[in-house]
């Protein structure tokens, strides 16, 4: 049996939360009385070895976690990952990397949701915030932004600015929402106007744009393991139907015009992002099987139709099914075709 107070299960939890950023909290341990309350904050601040970037995601981390506790708890785990360098070398974007996009993808809209709950009162918190976790929330902040202004790495700038501005909007701070909300509408501008395609600046740009469309709608089909399990079993079951058409709704979405109307803006802009990468651009291909799904499953089937044709094109395959992963080794998925793949051997997790 693992033992919940070893130091490697601590540190794999706090991996963990770090990868899903700001999802749940994980329970948090009682701060020592001894220890100062920004002693967490000092301590990220010290830490020279670690990019500027890297620094500004945990210091952001930390703001998020001020920001929802309720009373005097330590963060100590959101900043664990640190104590190894590996585990913050490539904490952004890789371009090959389609799990670690993904992660980023969740977290994204994790932020992007809960700044909508807030902002539109749908789900007012039941934490009781203080005016210390406040104090200390934004001097996270601020020593996130000095952080950013360091760095000379654009991809990752635009996902801060783009937590940055979330983060403020949750916090009610109207100046530096407006403010933010310019600089990453800056950062993207000049991704859009950029000469030539830069695979990172545009995944950066295209993830920040649907996650922001996904304030306005949170559906996202990449991210909705219930519909990639749906759609394996019929796969797997040839007596069914493999039509999209027959896999049953995972929600009965209720939205006004407007929330349409601005999630889709948001949307096709990251289209035509990913449209300047090559055809067989997993991101690309990516944002029109989303599209595709995504109005098929608000009901807009015209709409829904044009972009499952694109997807046809750049995969090269006219069928439905190619939407849908094909069940994969050790509970993995195969996208971007319809024929079971081949697996000799075992994978060696059991």
């Amino acid at each position: 049996m693992t033992n919940p107070n070893s130091s490697r299960t601590r540190a794999l939890l706090a991996i963990a939360f770090a990868s899903g950023m700001l999802g749940s909290p994980l329970p948090a341990l009682a701060q020592s009385a001894d220890e100062p309350r920004d002693a967490l904050i000092r301590r990220l601040v010290s830490k020279a070895e670690v990019p500027p970037e890297v620094r500004a995601y945990y210091f952001l981390l930390l703001a998020n976690h001020y920001l929802k506790a309720s009373d005097n708890t330590s963060a100590e785990f959101i900043i664990q990952p640190l104590a190894n360098p590996k585990y913050t070398s490539d904490l952004f974007i890789r371009p090959n990397d389609d799990r670690g996009r993904d992660r980023m993808i969740s977290s994204l809209n994790n932020i992007a949701r809960d700044t909508h709950n807030v902002t539109a009162n749908v789900a007012p918190s039941s934490v009781s915030r203080n005016d210390g976790n406040d104090a200390l929330a934004n001097e996270a902040m601020k020593s996130a932004l000095s952080e950013i202004n360091k760095s000379s790495d654009q991809h990752a700038t635009l996902i801060l600015h783009f937590i940055v501005y979330q983060l403020y909007q949750q916090m009610g701070n109207k100046t530096e929402t407006k403010t933010y909300s310019s600089l990453l509408e800056q950062d993207i501008r000049a991704c859009e106007a950029a000469p030539e395609a830069n695979e990172k600046l545009i995944t950066a740009a295209s993830m920040a744009l649907n996650a922001m469309a996904y304030g306005w709608i949170p559906f996202n089909p990449s991210n909705l393991p219930e519909l990639r399990i749906q759609m394996s079993r019929k796969l797997m079951a040839p007596q069914l139907s493999t039509s999209p058409q027959s896999v049953p709704a995972i929600k009965n979405f209720t939205f006004t015009e407007k929330e349409f109307q601005q999630s889709e803006k948001l949307k096709l802009r990251a289209a035509v992002l990913a449209d300047r990468l090559p055809a067989k651009n997993n991101l690309r291909r990516m944002n029109h099987r989303d599209l595709a799904i995504w109005y098929a499953e608000l009901g807009k089937t015209e709409l829904a139709d044009k972009q499952k044709q694109a997807l046809f094109e750049l995969v090269g395959v006219k069928d439905e099914r190619i939407l849908y992963p094909q069940p994969g080794a050790c509970g993995s998925f195969v996208w971007w075709t319809i024929k079971p793949p081949q697996f000799g051997g075992g994978c060696g997790m059991g």
